[in-house]
C-alpha cells in the first residue's frame, strides 16, 4: 500500500511539475522572443511564475496532509533556499548553453528535467516530509 501511495505522489508531482513548467516556459519564451527582454530577465520571470505554481500545487495537492503538517513559513523558507540554488543553476546554465549556440527554448527543457529529479527528493525528504508521530 505504501508503494502505491508513493507512486501516486510521484505521478502527482510530475503533473504539478508539468503545469509549473508550462507557466515557466511560456513566460520565458514570451519575455525573450516577444517582449525582447534580456535573457536573464525573461528566464527569471518564467522561473518566478513557475515556482509560485509549483509551491502551492505541491503543498496542497501532491503532498496533501503531510505537506500541511509543518508551518507554511518554515516550508517557504526551505523552499526559497532550494529555489535560490535552483535559480542560480537555471540562469547560469541557460546563459552558458546559449553562448554555446543552444537556444533557451531547448536548454530550458534539459535544465528543468535535471532540477525536477533532485527537487522531488528534497521535497519528499525535507520540505514536505511526513511526520512519523502524527
Amino acid at each position: 500500500m505504501r508503494k502505491l501511495t508513493h507512486h501516486r505522489k510521484a505521478v502527482k508531482y510530475l503533473i504539478s511539475g508539468f503545469l509549473a513548467f508550462v507557466v515557466d516556459y511560456l513566460l520565458l519564451l514570451a519575455g525573450y522572443y516577444l517582449l525582447l527582454l534580456p535573457l536573464w530577465v525573461a528566464t527569471s520571470s518564467g522561473y518566478l511564475g513557475g515556482l509560485c505554481v509549483s509551491f502551492f500545487i505541491n503543498r496542497e495537492w501532491v503532498y496533501g496532509e503531510s505537506g500541511k503538517q509543518h508551518k507554511m513559513t518554515k516550508q517557504l523558507i526551505e523552499y526559497a533556499l532550494l529555489l535560490l540554488f535552483n535559480y542560480i543553476v537555471t540562469v547560469a546554465t541557460i546563459h552558458l548553453l546559449n553562448s554555446r549556440n543552444i537556444s533557451p527554448d531547448i536548454s530550458k527543457i534539459f535544465v528543468t528535467a535535471a532540477l525536477a529529479c533532485w527537487n522531488y527528493v528534497i521535497f519528499s525528504k525535507v520540505i514536505f516530509v511526513h511526520k512519523k508521530n502524527s
